[in-house]
């Protein structure tokens, strides 16, 4: 995953730094650092990352459904 991709998936999320960093169990600082290319992102990050997103899309799938 590319910074650019983890803070897209990040945002797309509703997730600020500290909620991704405290969700994540790592340091905002470590977020920040993920985000600007200086440290490669864990694949297990990345994972979990993209669990979360798959998630948020379900819930939001079902809140559309309820509405018809």
């Amino acid at each position: 995953m590319t910074p650019a991709e983890f803070v897209t998936l990040r945002e797309s999320c509703g997730l600020r730094i500290n909620d991704a960093a405290e969700w994540l169990q790592v340091n905002p600082r470590t977020i920040r650092r993920w985000e600007r290319g200086d440290s490669r992102i864990p694949i297990g990050v990345a994972s979990e990352l993209k669990k979360l997103v798959a998630i948020r899309v379900r819930l939001i799938q079902r809140i559309l459904a309820a509405d018809q």
